[in-house]
């Protein structure tokens, strides 16, 4: 058998699963037979892969959740129709059949196919998919930025000093030979939170230097 009549027969054989699924009452049967069309479908899609070098060279396509049995157009070409995209599947083609296709997109197919995760193929990258790709990329750069920039922040930021200071030097005083811790933050002295309330006390001014000879 040539290899065009082995691809039909293929073919063939698809329809038959294909039909028998539909058709088959019993559950267990029924995912028996969709899996031996799923192991058909895959080894005729690496065929074309073989055979065809500008289907293997295809990148991978942006992450797409519209099954192709969804999209509309008929068995092996169809329209997604969340991005408008034509995809196409070449287990559902013959050889020949999927060369005249591509070849009817003329050159720019060499650099427009995509795989995609279902195993078929389509002939420009799903703009849901890519869109859903960079505002994941987007937020998670945000976050790293955010979280980078919050532990810089950590580490620049000088500790706060601190300085006792006796009550007897504070007006008004609290206690005789108690002290007052006070933090140093913003350019500003003011009592640490576990002591008595800073509108309590205030910080005695710093003396006044007398030039000599005055």
């Amino acid at each position: 058998m040539t290899y065009r009549g082995r691809g039909e027969a293929e073919l063939e054989r698809r329809r038959a699963l294909d039909a028998a699924i539909a058709a088959e009452p019993d559950v267990d049967r029924r995912e028996a037979i969709a899996r031996e069309l799923a192991r058909l479908d895959g080894a005729r899609r690496a065929d074309a892969r073989r055979r065809l070098p500008v289907l293997a060279q295809a990148p991978r396509a942006s992450p797409c959740l519209e099954p192709f049995e969804a999209m509309r157009g008929d068995d092996a070409v169809r329209t997604c129709t969340r991005c408008d995209r034509e995809v196409f599947d070449t287990a559902r083609m013959t050889i020949g059949q999927t060369e005249a296709l591509v070849a009817a997109r003329g050159p720019s197919a060499c650099t427009s196919l995509r795989r995609r995760s279902d195993g078929t193929t389509m002939f420009e990258d799903c703009t849901v998919g890519a869109a859903g790709v960079w505002t994941r990329r987007a937020g998670a750069l945000v976050a790293t930025v955010a979280i980078v920039g919050a532990g810089l922040a950590l580490v620049t930021l000088p500790p706060p000093r601190i300085r006792t200071v006796p009550t007897r030097s504070i007006t008004p005083h609290v206690a005789p030979n108690a002290s007052v811790h006070f933090v140093h933050e913003r350019g500003a002295w003011r009592p640490s939170d576990d002591m008595v309330p800073f509108s309590y006390f205030q910080l005695p001014e710093a003396p006044r230097r007398v030039p000599s000879g005055s």
